[in-house]
């Protein structure tokens, strides 16, 4: 009766998985601090749905804002702002645009708090079910895997280039919107430009050739990409020992008639 309660809680699909390792990247549940949550659904809509794992309605969201963004030059405002040239910043922001941002921004801010709480029901629910977690797959295209990594290193990459830390964890998926996202906005803002103007001293021709309308998108980008990848690590990390966990206590009491790995008999 035992092997028939176990074998059913084992094989029959679990009701909340706590990652799934398939295609080509890895997602998992992961708990969520809701403050931390709203923060980067402040600074950057669609982030904080990344953030929950939610990247098909997060990637929606990035897009809305950059069209909306550049539509009624809420960075152009803000940097006349920043600079106390308010009347500057006042007949830049085109109204009919920014009233269109205003709604869209508070809900989406408001579906990352109200999805995460639900989300970290969900993640509790999940880890006190016994489950078998895949941690391998391989595919004719590419080969997913579990594995304990550095997230000093995570972060290094991502510093270097906002994207790479991810495509090292095997999360393909969002690496690749990352690197793709962070190429755009460099471009646009003239980033690699106003570097070399830097270099060689000229700092009034850095100025002129950057665009504000796309250089405030970089620092959000740039940071969330760093800290997304080292709470990955650390999660994966988590359910990497979790999954290892698991198998080796199934495979230890599926051994039959063992007794003790020392000071006793290893088998009947």
């Amino acid at each position: 009766m035992m092997h028939r309660r176990k074998s059913i809680s084992l094989n029959s699909p679990a009701r909340y998985p706590r990652m799934t390792v398939k295609g080509i990247s890895i997602n998992y549940l992961r708990f969520s601090n809701a403050y931390m949550t709203i923060w980067w659904g402040m600074a950057f809509p669609g982030f904080g749905q990344w953030f929950q794992g939610r990247y098909f309605y997060g990637l929606i969201l990035i897009v809305w804002e950059f069209f909306i963004n550049l539509q009624s030059n809420i960075n152009v405002a803000i940097c006349y702002t920043l600079a106390g040239r308010f009347d500057d910043a006042r007949q830049a922001i085109d109204q009919r645009w920014f009233l269109c941002y205003i709604a869209v921004y508070i809900f989406a801010v408001w579906d990352c708090y109200h999805v995460g709480i639900d989300l970290n029901r969900r993640v509790m629910l999940a880890e006190r079910e016994e489950q078998q977690q895949k941690s391998f797959s391989l595919s004719s295209l590419s080969i997913e895997l579990l594995a304990l990594r550095d997230s000093r290193l995570s972060v290094a990459w991502s510093l270097l280039v906002p994207g790479a830390g991810h495509f090292w964890l095997h999360r393909k998926l969002i690496a690749v919107f990352f690197m793709v996202i962070w190429i755009l906005t460099i471009v646009q803002s003239r980033v690699p430009q106003g570097v070399l103007y830097t270099m060689v001293g000229d700092f009034t021709g850095a100025t002129r050739v950057l665009k504000p309308e796309w250089l405030l998108f970089v620092p959000s980008l740039y940071l969330f990409a760093c800290y997304d990848a080292y709470v990955s690590t650390e999660r994966m990390n988590e359910l990497y020992v979790r999954e290892l966990n698991d198998y080796l206590a199934r495979r230890w009491r599926a051994v039959p008639g063992r007794v003790a790995f020392r000071g006793g008999e290893e088998g009947l």
